[in-house]
């Protein structure tokens, strides 16, 4: 008897577990920004997701910095071992999970131990984006309408 309770509780553990198994072995979705924040309001973040898109702003000191696709724009943390540093209008493709830090939507390695999540540039394009030079005197003087 003892025997068949043993294997029932193994049978049911591998069952349970063997969804995440499989999701290890599958490569992460590509979704869009949208997508992404649809899959967050659904809390629907324990699968990995990859986004491509275009640097819009990144800051490696404050570990923040964001990507822009057709539908929208999202946060993800820019420090990895790449060699260059990111800058605005680099196309990137980005690999991790949806989660919230700090009340932001980001993308990162990991739900619980977050982490930069794996970063990829992609050959630049036609449409790669300036980066802006901002001047605080001037915009100081400028007038608001």
């Amino acid at each position: 008897m003892s025997s068949t309770r043993g294997q029932t509780l193994w049978l049911t553990l591998l069952v349970g577990c063997a969804p995440l198994v499989s999701w290890a072995d599958e490569p992460p979705k590509r979704i869009s920004v949208v997508e992404a924040w649809a899959h967050m309001a659904r809390r629907e973040t324990e699968m990995p997701v990859s986004i491509q898109g275009q640097v819009t702003f990144c800051d490696s000191r404050l570990g923040l910095a964001y990507l822009q696709d057709e539908s929208g724009g999202i946060g993800f943390d820019p420090r990895s071992e790449a060699a260059m540093p990111l800058v605005p209008g680099d196309m990137v493709q980005v690999e991790g999970f949806l989660t919230r830090r700090e009340g932001l939507a980001m993308i990162l390695r990991h739900r619980v131990d977050l982490g930069a999540p794996k970063v990829t540039v992609l050959p630049p394009t036609a449409s790669r984006v300036q980066a802006i030079r901002f001047d605080l005197n001037d915009a100081a003087q400028m007038r608001i309408d």
